[in-house]
């Protein structure tokens, strides 16, 4: 039988004590249920492939009308790296929702080549939100500890530093990488088969 974890009935450790098999979620449970001389194992759940993570970063301004001052070519840019999420709000987003749409986010992105402000740079530290920024864009140096530095107007070093973040994402997201469907799946099939082979045997 599968157990996932106990509710107030009872149910989880009565059944329990009937098993040959007992499948396990977690290792907690497989633990107290092998505490009562039953036989337990844990397999983990699968994780569709399709949970994969994306640098999710906000851009606040219109993607397609700013020239070379606002870094429209390297907003292009970083638009075609596979692993970035860009979110604009394009004029879109009323004032009320800006909170929510910075929270959304995993950083702020400032393409500008200089600036007097910018006030996103404000707004989404307001909301606890790092700021990807030149440091010598508008009011950025005055707020170090929550912005992330890259050189003015270089696609490079912006990439670099994407780069780097994204791989803290793949850091969090290889934790949970062998547990796919197929391995849940066979996992199954090998425990089945030999309690089978003692059943036969």
């Amino acid at each position: 039988a599968w157990f996932t974890h106990p509710e107030d009935d009872g149910q989880f450790w009565r059944i329990g004590q009937f098993m040959d098999l007992a499948l396990c979620n977690c290792d907690q449970y497989r633990q107290r249920l092998a505490a009562m001389g039953r036989r337990a194992v844990t397999i983990i759940p699968g994780v569709d492939k399709t949970f994969v993570p994306k640098l999710v970063l906000g851009f606040v301004g219109r993607f397609s009308t700013y020239g070379m001052r606002k870094g429209a070519d390297l907003l292009q840019q970083v638009n075609g790296l596979d692993f970035v999420q860009l979110a604009v709000t394009n004029g879109r987003v009323p004032p009320e929702n800006l909170p929510t749409f910075y929270r959304s986010l995993d950083y702020v992105l400032v393409t500008s080549r200089y600036e007097g402000g910018p006030m996103c740079l404000l707004e989404g530290l307001a909301c606890g939100k790092k700021v990807i920024c030149p440091p010598d864009v508008g009011f950025a140096d005055r707020f170090a500890d929550g912005v992330i530095p890259y050189k003015n107007g270089d696609f490079a070093s912006l990439a670099q530093v994407l780069h780097a973040l994204y791989e803290e994402k793949l850091k969090i997201s290889a934790l949970v990488q062998p547990y796919d469907w197929d391995l849940w799946a066979q996992e199954h099939q090998r425990q089945f088969d030999a309690l089978l082979g003692e059943k036969i045997a």
